[in-house]
């Protein structure tokens, strides 16, 4: 995989936190975005 930076928006939970999950396990790198914090 060649270097890549990802967007994402909706990454607090839900579909969104999977996608960044999985996006960082295969060594890319990714910009979140959230309206609230998830403290977990």
């Amino acid at each position: 995989m060649k270097p890549s930076l990802t967007i994402l928006t909706g990454a607090s939970r839900g579909m969104g936190l999977a996608l960044a999950r999985q996006l960082l396990a295969r060594g890319g790198t990714v910009l979140t975005l959230s309206r609230t914090v998830n403290h977990s």
